[in-house]
């Protein structure tokens, strides 16, 4: 009878071991990248986020959904701007931005 409590107790801290942490929320979308400055994200009709200009795999462009801003719980709408800043370097009010379909996003 000990020799299983032993067993038993060492695989429960093996699985308690394991557990780990889900991976932070991504964002990704698809784009040729010509002509743009910088990638930009709005929530809920809110500021515009700089995403700058990640480095694509292919055409499709990845960052932490977090950069964005502070998502609660509910439904929100996000939609990712592809952005010109017509060779200012910086973001301002002049840049041309072209967006996308609006994506819901949900969080429990």
């Amino acid at each position: 009878m000990r020799r299983w409590l032993i067993v038993a107790a060492v695989l429960l801290w093996g699985a308690v071991g394991l557990a780990q942490t889900p991976p932070a929320p991504r964002l990704s979308w698809t784009h040729d990248g010509v002509g743009v400055s910088y990638f930009a994200c709005v929530l809920d009709s809110g500021t515009p986020a700089s995403l700058g200009l990640p480095t694509p795999v292919g055409t499709t462009y990845t960052v932490a959904l977090s950069l964005c801003g502070i998502i609660t719980a509910g439904t929100h709408l996000l939609v990712v701007r592809a952005c010109n800043d017509a060779g200012t370097a910086e973001v301002t009010t002049d840049d041309i931005c072209t967006d996308s379909a609006p994506l819901t996003v949900v969080k429990q």
